[in-house]
């Protein structure tokens, strides 16, 4: 089954820089515009949003437990460091 929900180049207000899959249902995005957005494949929409308040989001992944695992700049604290941010049930931790 193809997901036919928002394109990429619409899914965010700004660059898309990574995207992760878990299971057949859920898909993570990554963007420049801070946000890491949850995509449900089955009602092919937005299930949740997470603000990491950290930057740009460069990475996102997922652990096998269905953690949430993002690397940031940063720049939003102006300290210029990357940070690895994790979410377990859209809760940092």
């Amino acid at each position: 089954r193809s997901f036919d929900g928002p394109t990429l180049d619409s899914a965010h207000s700004s660059t898309v820089y990574d995207v992760a899959c878990f299971g057949n249902t859920l898909i993570a995005s990554a963007s420049r515009d801070g946000y890491i957005k949850l995509w449900d494949t089955r009602s092919e929409g937005v299930a949740s949003i997470l603000d990491p308040e950290d930057g740009f989001v460069y990475a996102v992944n997922f652990t096998d437990d269905g953690k949430i695992v993002a690397g940031t700049s940063g720049k939003a604290k102006k300290n210029n460091r990357a940070n690895i941010v994790v979410y377990d049930d859209n809760q940092k931790v």
